[in-house]
């Protein structure tokens, strides 16, 4: 990621203000756009957990369903979960935690809600408090909890649809961000004489900063205009 930041600031320094040094001036952006990167892919993350924790909780749904304790639907899960995914994956090992702490003698409830604890997921969370409810009521829990289940599958189904509509817009949006980049390094390799007047000089330098304000402030609100969260 460093690596990077340095690479992007070199080359914006080089086409804006034709200086390497400048890159110092422009560096502290592109970390700023780097940040932004480092928590989209955590958001990625959180995705794909939350998916694999709804296939988890699914299966102890189906455990409950046809009589498993909550402790055996667990187990069940965690079973299951192992032939999903590959043993170092999260949720496995999540999974055998609450299995240890079981086997243990440890509350159930309090191991789920260490567990949201530790993950800090809104939607997890709200499963837990479900969760929680349908223990301490002693109702149609198995209900509960699987109406719980279905509202995070059926979002979640809403946000990959969402994501496939704006796909293309997104590919889109990249593709204008780099536009600038290259609209740049042709004129300074076609035209050389018509921009040096851009360069080594003051009001070459605040014309060209204003350019690059304006493109940072249209990256952010494309960026901002395409992420959209349900």
């Amino acid at each position: 990621m460093k690596l990077k930041s340095v690479l992007l600031s070199g080359m914006t320094g080089y086409l804006f203000y034709d200086s390497w040094w400048s890159l110092f001036i422009v560096f502290p952006f592109f970390i700023i756009c780097l940040e932004y990167q480092k928590k989209a892919l955590c958001r990625k993350k959180e995705q794909e957990f939350l998916d694999a924790f709804t296939d988890g909780i699914r299966s102890m749904a189906e455990g409950l369903k046809v009589g498993y304790s909550v402790e055996n639907a667990i187990r069940s899960a965690l079973a299951e979960l192992q032939l999903l995914f590959p043993k170092e994956n999260r949720i496995v090992k999540e999974f055998e935690r609450m299995v240890y702490l079981i086997s243990i003698n440890r509350p159930v409830e309090q191991i789920m809600k260490d567990f949201s604890k530790r993950i800090q997921l809104r939607e997890i969370e709200d499963f837990i408090s479900v969760f929680s409810a349908a223990k301490r009521s002693g109702g149609d829990g198995i209900q509960m909890i699987n109406e719980a289940v279905q509202q995070m599958r059926e979002k979640r189904e809403v946000e990959k649809e969402i994501q496939v509509v704006i796909a293309s817009k997104k590919l889109e949006f990249k593709i204008m961000c780099v536009i600038p980049f290259f609209i740049i390094f042709y004129m300074k390799v076609a035209f050389p004489q018509f921009m040096r007047i851009l360069y080594g000089n003051v009001t070459g330098v605040i014309l060209m900063s204003m350019c690059f304000v304006i493109f940072l402030g249209a990256c952010y609100a494309g960026k901002r205009i395409t992420d959209i969260e349900v």
